[in-house]
C-alpha cells in the first residue's frame, strides 16, 4: 500500500521590507525589497500600494508562484515602482500569500513617502 499526504501552512509574516527611500522626485523609482515566508503547498509575494486618501489598496507587483514539498519556502523580490506627483504620502505593504490565507496575507508596510515636484526654470 503506498500512502501520500500534502504538508500544508499558512503563509507567514513578512521578515524583511525595505524602500529606497521615502523621498523622492516625480517620476523617479522607488525600489521595493521584501522577502517572506509563503507557507505550502503554493505561494507568492504581493506588493500593495495604499494612496494617502483611499482606504482600498492598490497591487501593484505579484511574484511568480512558488511550488514546494517542504512546510515552508523563503521568497525574496525586488521590485522598481516609478512614482508620480499622486503618490506623494502613499505607502507600500509587502504581502505572503498562498492558497490558505483569505484577503491580504501577513504583511510589514513602509512609512509613507513624498514625491518632490521638480519644478522646470527657464
Amino acid at each position: 500500500m503506498i500512502s501520500f499526504f500534502l504538508i500544508t501552512g499558512k503563509a507567514k509574516k513578512t521578515n524583511f521590507f525595505q524602500i529606497s527611500s521615502n523621498e523622492l522626485e516625480e517620476k523617479s523609482s522607488v525600489g521595493l525589497n521584501c522577502s517572506a515566508d509563503v507557507g505550502a503547498p503554493k505561494g507568492n509575494i504581493k506588493i500593495w500600494k495604499h494612496a494617502q486618501n483611499s482606504n482600498t489598496p492598490e497591487m501593484i507587483y505579484t511574484s511568480k508562484e512558488i511550488h514546494t514539498e517542504n512546510c515552508t519556502n523563503s521568497v525574496s523580490v525586488s521590485h522598481m515602482y516609478k512614482v508620480i506627483r499622486g503618490d506623494n504620502g502613499a505607502l507600500f505593504q509587502c504581502s505572503s500569500q498562498n492558497s490558505l490565507n483569505n484577503g491580504v496575507g501577513p504583511s510589514l508596510k513602509s512609512g509613507r513617502i513624498s514625491v518632490i515636484c521638480k519644478f522646470r526654470s527657464f
